[in-house]
């Protein structure tokens, strides 16, 4: 199945970025600070939420974790 990257405002109430395969999402991080994504002609919305789909979500949560606090 192909991926999708769209923004939409979300059940928070705030636009959220979406990287997603088969309509799934798997991790969702909360930002402390808003970033502008980037793609194929513009930059959109400032987001601070942000849905991925990733093959190993306890895997990506403990890197992302290691990483932030090294």
């Amino acid at each position: 199945m192909g991926s999708a990257q769209k923004t939409e405002i979300g059940d928070s109430g705030e636009i959220e970025g979406w990287l997603m395969s088969a309509g799934q999402t798997d991790v969702t991080m909360n930002l402390r600070t808003s970033i502008r994504p980037r793609g194929l002609l513009k930059l959109g919305a400032p987001i601070r939420i942000i849905n991925v789909t990733v093959e190993n979500p306890e895997g990506f949560e403990r890197a992302v974790r290691d990483r932030l606090m090294s």
